[in-house]
């Protein structure tokens, strides 16, 4: 089950939902980090501690479940939701989604939303800037453009034809001049990076590949060749391409999509 389709089933939570939530939630690491020291806090048998780890396991499944919604909200300010890499900054969301589970505290009595919403627009941010979803170099240049693309969307959408730039700069608030650099700016940006990327082997250093059995085959053969992980003789895009019978860019957009599933298989093996 997917993202959307979750966010479709999952019921909205309110104040006291959350408040009950983590204090579930909290009980369940306080009750599991018993059971590792072999502790009984108030005199709570073994089985009892069980049963409050599972229910703060539930809470937290209920918690996440219940907030996906507020994650593809975010991911829609930077990409339609067509856009080929939006399951992708919705996965990047959910990890802020997962720390800002981990850092709510509801004794404070603010809204889960919050933080949720500062953290998960963090993580998306940085990823539509490193996967180059909106072409830009840093993150307040790639909130520019997500709104100059959000508004010519929008606009199109409605007059079901093209809008000018022009337009959109009367509809974002700006000169045609700004917005126009502003679009320049990422495309060459774009063009730079995939200059780059296709003509230079990477061969940065990769520590931890235990993740690689856990990709799917092609993902798992574009960074062993583009990092030269068996043979140390790393390859370019093109050269994988080229060896692979594919296009450069369906091989960027490969190892783009291995390198976040590979990231969010560490984290969670770290938090597990």
């Amino acid at each position: 089950m997917d993202a959307t389709q979750i966010a479709s089933i999952s019921p909205r939570l309110d104040a006291a939902d959350e408040r009950e939530l983590a204090r579930l939630i909290e009980a369940g690491v306080f009750a599991g980090h018993a059971l590792e020291q072999d502790q009984s806090p108030c005199g709570a048998s073994a089985e009892e501690l069980r049963q409050v780890v599972a229910h703060g396991e539930l809470a937290w499944q209920k918690f996440f479940e219940g907030n996906i919604s507020l994650v593809r909200c975010v991911v829609a300010r930077w990409v339609p939701v067509t856009h080929p890499d939006s399951e992708d900054l919705v996965h990047e969301g959910c990890m802020g989604l997962v720390e800002a589970i981990m850092r709510f505290d509801h004794t404070l009595g603010w809204r889960f939303s919050t933080l949720a919403w500062y953290l998960v627009s963090q993580q998306v941010a940085i990823a539509a800037v490193g996967n180059r979803s909106c072409g830009s170099g840093t993150v307040a240049h790639a909130r520019r453009v997500a709104r100059i693309e959000r508004a010519r969307s929008r606009a199109s959408a409605s007059r079901g034809a093209p809008v000018s730039d022009r337009e959109v700069a009367d509809l974002v608030g700006r000169s045609v001049e700004a917005v126009r650099r502003d679009l320049g700016q990422a495309r060459r940006v774009e063009a730079d990076q995939d200059i780059l990327e296709q003509t230079i082997p990477d061969e940065r250093p990769v520590h931890d590949v235990s993740f690689l059995s856990e990709l799917a085959d092609q993902e798992r053969r574009v960074l062993e060749l583009n990092f030269g992980i068996r043979n140390g003789r790393a390859q370019t895009l093109v050269q994988i391409a080229e060896h692979m019978g594919m296009s450069v860019s369906a091989v960027s957009r490969l190892k783009q999509r291995a390198l976040r599933r590979g990231r969010a298989l560490v984290h969670a093996e770290l938090a597990a």
